[in-house]
């Protein structure tokens, strides 16, 4: 899965306005600096969108969850938008963010499903869902589809680690 580095001096907000069409007013877009690692020696720019109102995503290297992807019209894999659904609450529409954040040592794994991982690597720590695991028979253990090394069940005594 493609990495997203965000860097020390990208901590900020750049807000830009597009002028309105058709009588609208115009709107303003927030976004924040970031590189993608995807074939090549170096990462290529990109830039990430937030609401209005969300603080910049902190310095640090970002790994996405594989359901956080889609196919787009082109054929070429694209990061889901994350304003996709709105709630009505007291009136006022909010955007939900369909992406939540599950921090793990050694990153951070954007997902779409509201259940928790069951399952955690024991060297790159990365969570996974069953539904990424591929068990085999006759193997000893369930390997890592990121780095292969042995993958843990989740439990209550033996939970997700964090830090």
């Amino acid at each position: 899965m493609p990495k997203i580095e965000v860097f020390a001096e990208d901590v900020k907000i750049n807000q830009r306005t597009m002028p309105g069409k058709d009588g609208k007013p115009p709107r303003a877009i927030y976004e924040q600096d970031a590189y993608i690692y995807c074939e090549g020696k170096f990462p290529t720019l990109m830039k990430l969108s937030l609401e209005e109102g969300q603080p910049p995503y902190a310095a640090g290297l970002y790994t996405f969850h594989g359901s956080s992807y889609i196919v787009n019209n082109f054929g070429n894999p694209e990061l889901k938008k994350i304003r996709q659904s709105a709630q009505s609450i007291g009136g006022r529409t909010l955007m939900l963010n369909e992406m939540r954040a599950i921090q793990y040592r050694g990153g951070i794994a954007f997902v779409t499903r509201a259940d928790e991982p069951t399952h955690q690597c024991k060297e790159c720590y990365k969570p996974w869902f069953e539904s990424d695991l591929s068990i085999v028979l006759g193997e000893k253990f369930i390997k890592c589809p990121n780095c292969s090394s042995r993958v843990r069940k989740l439990t209550d005594k033996a939970p997700l680690i964090r830090y």
